[in-house]
């Protein structure tokens, strides 16, 4: 066993690896679908809608969602939508800027940003685009952009994003699964 002044800080060190290293392999990961054909795993994303009154959101959150299927690997982005055989649609319900702390002068010194999506999912099936699952997705970040690690509003919608554009991913994902044949044993 490890004993001694110096030994307070290596086991630290050690509980801090371990940690790491399970946090790459728990739940972070996605889904791996490559086992499907790559023709049922065609999907085209609309550019989301805005429904709040914060400028651009929208958009931020379209760019992540993108970026993460294409991170993901397990769906292919189609250009064309008569390529697709899934289509993802998204409207931004609602976005929320508020003030957690405040200094002396009433300026918020820790602000939270809150946003709700209203997620939607169509498979094409012969000549037909059913509705396969709609949610409404909530994500939401904390941050100061004067105390402690600040971070500017742009950097913390950006992460806000990225957030809300994981979970879509996930639904998406778990919805494919949901649609496949189950197999009986």
């Amino acid at each position: 066993m490890l004993s001694g002044p110096g030994s307070y800080f290596v086991r630290r060190f050690l509980i801090l690896l371990w940690a790491l290293g399970l946090a790459g392999t728990g739940a972070c990961r996605s889904v791996d679908l490559s086992v499907y054909p790559k023709a049922e795993r065609t999907a085209y994303l609309f550019n989301f809608t805005n429904d709040s009154f914060e400028p651009d959101v929208n958009r931020l959150a379209f760019l992540a969602t993108r970026d993460e299927i294409s991170r993901r690997h397990n769906f292919f982005l189609q250009a064309d939508q008569s390529a697709a055989r899934w289509f993802v649609y998204g409207s931004i319900t609602a976005f929320r800027r508020k003030g957690l702390m405040y200094d002396d002068f009433r300026n918020p010194s820790r602000l939270e940003f809150l946003v709700l999506c209203r997620l939607r999912i169509y498979k094409q099936t012969q000549n037909e685009r059913s509705l396969v699952h709609s949610e409404e997705l909530s994500a939401r970040v904390s941050f100061s952009p004067a105390e402690g690690v600040a971070e500017s509003e742009q950097s913390a919608l950006q992460r806000l994003s990225r957030l809300l554009a994981r979970q879509i991913a996930t639904v998406i994902e778990k919805q494919f699964l949901n649609q496949q044949p189950q197999s009986r044993d």
